[in-house]
C-alpha cells in the first residue's frame, strides 16, 4: 500500500489543521481532513481529540503520523508512527554533534578551535555560549 503506512489506524482525531481550536478527523491514505467541531479553548480541543483517539484505540505516535500523512502524503517519513516517541513527539533529541570531529571542552570542534586560536574565527565577536 504505502511505504510508511504500516501500523496506522483507519482514522484519527487531530487539531490545528485549520486553527488550534478545530478538532478534525483524518483518514489513512487520504489528503486533507474532516472538521467535526470547534472547541472553546485549546485545552478543550486537546481533551476532545484525546477522548476520540482513546475510543478509536489511536496512540499519540499514530495520531501524529496520521496528521503528517494527511498534510504531506502517506509516503513521507513523518507518516510512520516509528518516527515519534510514546508522547507523539518527533525524533530524539540530538545528543551528539553531526560530525565525526572530536569536540573539545569548549564545545568547539578541534578544527574550529585551531582556527579560533590562529585568529581565523568568524565568530570572534560571539561569546562561547553563542557558538
Amino acid at each position: 500500500m504505502y511505504k510508511y503506512a504500516t501500523g496506522l489506524p483507519a482514522h484519527a482525531a487531530v487539531i490545528g489543521l485549520v486553527n488550534p481550536l478545530t478538532v478534525t478527523i483524518v483518514r489513512k491514505g487520504m489528503a486533507g481532513y474532516f472538521t467535526i467541531m470547534t472547541a472553546d479553548n485549546e485545552s478543550m480541543a486537546h481533551a476532545i481529540r484525546d477522548t476520540i483517539n482513546i475510543a478509536l484505540g489511536v496512540t499519540p505516535p499514530q495520531r501524529e503520523a496520521m496528521y503528517a500523512g494527511s498534510l504531506f502524503g502517506f509516503d513521507c517519513p513523518g507518516a510512520d508512527p516509528a518516527t515519534y516517541d510514546a508522547d507523539g513527539n518527533i525524533g530524539k533529541p540530538q545528543t551528539t554533534y553531526p560530525t565525526d570531529e572530536p569536540i573539545n571542552a569548549t564545545g568547539r570542534s578541534v578544527d574550529h578551535q585551531i582556527a579560533h586560536d590562529e585568529g581565523f574565527d568568524v565568530f570572534d565577536d560571539m561569546t562561547d555560549d553563542e557558538h
